[in-house]
């Protein structure tokens, strides 16, 4: 008879072997941010739970408004089409105004139109952040007011740096003619198929339907799933909801449009 095999007192059972610590997250640099967001977003959103976004901010705006500044000679001919387009529009409103001031408008908008166009993106990224954090309550998600700006401002950068060489692209492929015809003709957007003027509302409607703008809206969803811990399914819904509320509005506004042309 074979006696029981002793075990060292100090020897120790795999079983009662502690558990192995998880490796230390390492922090990303911040260039690394701007890459990882296009495809690894959750990791992004993830090391940047703390809110901080001022200087993501700051570089990803400073080379929107680079990029617009350096592709200017592409974009000159759909800023004229802007201008033609506003023109029109006052002519058919009823309005008296002098051929003079209306010269002016004209120039005006062609030689603002660079600013504006980041000026615009601005106003949509901080309506973005505002509207996500008020949104968000309505989906039992409660992010600070500075975790949802900074999920918008990783949200749009995509939108601030492939969306404007895209632009480039579009602008370099096209004629001066093609640009001048549609405010969606710098855009992948099928709203260029449908006339602003016949056509207002689908044209509301279908440039909503853009790439880059539902590719904010899904990051946005990925951002508030990951930052607030809630699941993927809620936080795509409070997404979606944005994205109806953007569409409403750009749908106001072209009724508004309508309405002042009688």
């Amino acid at each position: 008879m074979t006696s029981p095999t002793s075990v060292p007192p100090n020897a120790s059972s795999p079983i009662e072997s502690p558990p192995s610590a998880a490796p230390p997250r390492t922090r990303a640099a911040l260039w690394e941010d701007f890459i990882d967001i296009l495809y690894a977003p959750s990791q992004v959103f993830d090391r940047r739970r703390d809110g901080r976004f001022g200087l993501a901010w700051l570089i990803g705006f400073a080379l929107l408004v680079g990029l617009v500044l350096s592709i200017r000679p592409l974009l000159q001919p759909y800023f004229e089409g802007l201008a033609s387009m506003q023109i029109d529009m006052m002519r058919r409103s009823g309005q008296k105004i002098p051929e003079e001031m209306l010269t002016k408008i004209a120039s005006g908008t062609e030689r603002f139109g660079f600013v504006g166009l980041p000026m615009a993106m601005f106003f949509f990224w901080l309506l973005t952040g505002c509207a996500l954090w008020l949104v968000a309550k309505f989906f039992d998600a409660r992010p600070s007011f500075s975790q949802a700006m900074m999920i918008s401002t990783y949200a749009n950068i995509p939108r601030w740096i492939l969306g404007v060489v895209t632009t480039a692209v579009i602008a370099l492929l096209s004629s001066p003619d093609r640009l001048r015809a549609s405010a969606a003709s710098i855009y992948l957007s099928p709203a260029v198929l449908v006339s602003q003027d016949t056509q207002p509302i689908a044209f509301a409607l279908l440039s909503r339907i853009e790439p880059f703008t539902l590719w904010v809206t899904v990051l946005l969803g990925i951002g508030l799933s990951v930052v607030c811990r809630i699941p993927r399914s809620r936080a795509f819904a409070a997404a979606a909801a944005l994205w109806v509320i953007g569409t409403i509005f750009a749908l106001l506004s072209v009724l508004r449009q309508q309405a002042a042309m009688g």
